[in-house]
């Protein structure tokens, strides 16, 4: 064949082939509005659209300028992208394509989970929807069952909400509380038995200013996975389930990896039991409560990222959130288990996690790194866990002033004098504390006394007129540790005058002979103590152990009661990595 045989050859294949992909591209109208409960899910016309990529604005006729309403156009490619994978046995993908722009909806827009939607640029929704979710991704009762849709599901692991080329942007454009609007729902809201909504998932999606930002049905929705989500402004983040009503097969693997949560009360609420919960390189930020679980069982792990700014201090001095808040009455509810894993968290000196039923809330806090934001001294505010809550402690990092890690496990032995009835004004020369040595310097009194008690315990009264005269409790049993191990160790003091009274710790290191290492400097500062209310100093005793160490002591000094009253009690210490 010769050159310009060729050339004449080729533009002849080159317009039958544009001409023959244009008439397989013919618009569908786009002024058809099809009922997402309707089984036939489209017209005829619609099934004529064949390809895989649907254009919103172009085959459907979407505002992307925000002036006009663009639901029905959404929803009309939504369904019509469903039509194509059902009348292809889902051997097409059906990829529904936003361009850039801003899209005006004023109702509920219904997707399946067939269907993926793509921003091509950055994509503003600005939705006005009153009393419910804005977008409502759900089986529906005529899709197909379970058993049919098992051996597809690999077919779909591609993100159903892709916003990596752009970014989609959920925008409530109501007032937030009083219009209780969603802005994403997930999951049916009955049982469909064999029509699950599982194995997706989402990225680069931000929502702002809902009451729920994701709202996770309770009906045969699990595992699922989210990434770079951002939901900021939000009363709540994500919402489990509904008040009063279990999962059915639900709850399973849900995963957020470098994701944001911040500013507002929750960023995560339980209704209903279920849902196991993993969180990676996430953040939450400036909100009332992180986790916030009204029923039972739960798995819930956080990786990475950084916790900070939670909860609101009230004039009563109460703290209305925390880190994790069970708030639960019955108790035969489940035990929650909270895993916090190479986490830095900045906070206030306050329980962060908190529970209604002892017992019902565990944690395990693994290099976990925390630093206070408060000089508070409040003895009753110092512990990151409030005494009905379990902690399983291991490489807890203590940054900075003030919080301890748990009043419950972390209080030496007798900390606060329970085991003693040395009350009546005897010296406890005599009859010093069980677990303690005792020496003292120009003591005038010092006894162990009930009426003056810290955390429904007693304390360790003293007075004297010598500022040189002191009383000192040494621990008799060792605390196991091991070399490069961070002790930290405090107690808490009381008194009518605080610029006189004082207490002071000391650590002491041996090596597993018994024999003495090195001992810290008897120090602590009472900086923002306040009269005649239980303290605990801002900054700890805190030493790391020499080589060689294998056990330690703590010695607690309470003096420079110069003619007022001291009390010692709430003895600490702890191990971290």
């Amino acid at each position: 064949m010769n050159r310009r045989n060729f050339l004449v050859e080729s533009i002849f294949w080159g317009v039958s082939f544009i001409l023959g992909y244009t008439s397989r591209s013919l618009k569908v109208d786009s002024t058809t509005v099809i009922d997402s409960d309707s089984s036939s899910q489209g017209t005829n016309e619609m099934s004529k659209k064949n390809s895989e990529f649907i254009d919103v604005v172009e085959d459907f006729n979407a505002d992307p300028t925000g002036v006009k309403d663009s639901t029905i156009a959404i929803q009309n490619a939504l369904n019509s992208a469903k039509l194509l994978v059902l009348n292809n046995d889902f051997t097409k993908l059906a990829q529904v394509i936003f361009p850039a722009g801003r899209y005006k909806i004023k109702s509920q827009i219904i997707g399946s989970q067939f269907v993926k939607i793509k921003a091509v640029g950055l994509v503003i929704f600005e939705t006005s929807v009153y009393n419910d979710a804005a977008f409502w991704f759900s089986p529906l009762k005529d899709d197909p069952i379970y058993t049919t849709l098992i051996k597809k599901q690999q077919w779909f692991r591609a993100p159903f909400i892709n916003g990596v080329d752009g970014g989609f942007i959920f925008v409530n454009k109501l007032n937030k509380k009083t219009s209780n609007s969603t802005a994403i729902e997930f999951g049916s809201r009955t049982d469909l038995s064999g029509k699950p909504f599982a194995r997706y998932s989402a990225c680069d999606i931000a929502v702002e200013n809902y009451n729920i930002g994701f709202k996770f049905n309770h009906f045969n929705n699990y595992i699922s996975s989210f990434e770079r989500v951002h939901l900021e402004g939000n009363n709540i983040s994500v919402s489990f389930g509904v008040d009063d009503q279990n999962v059915v097969n639900s709850g399973e693997n849900i995963h957020f990896s470098d994701s944001i949560f911040a500013g507002g009360d929750s960023a995560f609420e339980w209704l209903s039991d279920g849902f196991d919960l993993r969180l990676v390189n996430c953040s939450a930020d400036f909100l009332q409560r992180v986790f916030y679980m009204k029923r039972g069982w739960r798995n819930i792990s956080f990786f990475g990222g950084h916790i900070e700014a939670i909860g609101t201090r009230y004039p009563d001095n109460i703290m209305k959130g925390g880190i994790a808040v069970y708030d639960v009455t019955n108790t035969k509810d489940e035990t929650v288990h909270l895993s916090i894993i190479g986490t830095s968290a900045l906070l206030r000196r306050f329980s962060m996690f908190r529970c209604s039923i002892s017992s019902k809330l565990r944690i395990s806090l693994d290099n976990f790194q925390y630093r206070s934001t408060d000089l508070e001294t409040n003895a009753n505010v110092a512990w990151l866990a409030d005494d009905e809550v379990i902690v399983d402690k291991k490489n807890i990092f203590f940054q900075g002033e003030g919080i301890l890690p748990s009043r419950q496990v972390n209080e030496i032995s007798n900390s606060t004098f329970k085991n003693d009835t040395n009350t009546s004004g005897s010296d406890m020369i005599s009859k010093p504390p069980v677990g303690y040595l005792l020496s003292r310097k120009y003591s005038v009194s010092n006894r162990v006394v009930s009426t003056v008690g810290y955390n429904h315990g007693k304390a360790i009264e003293f007075i004297s007129n010598n500022n040189s005269a002191y009383v000192k409790l040494t621990t008799i049993e060792f605390r196991n540790v091991k070399a490069g191990q961070t002790v930290i160790a405090s107690c808490a003091l009381m008194s009518n005058d605080v610029t006189k009274a004082n207490i002071k710790v000391r650590i002491i290191f041996y090596d597993s002979g018994d024999r003495l290492l090195y001992s810290s400097k008897l120090e602590i500062i009472n900086k923002g103590f306040k009269n005649g209310v239980w303290n605990y100093p801002i900054r700890p005793c805190i030493e790391v152990a020499p080589p060689g160490s294998a056990k330690y002591k703590v010695e607690f000094v309470l003096g420079n009661c110069n003619g007022v009253f001291g009390y010692m009690s709430g003895l600490f210490s702890t191990v971290c990595e």
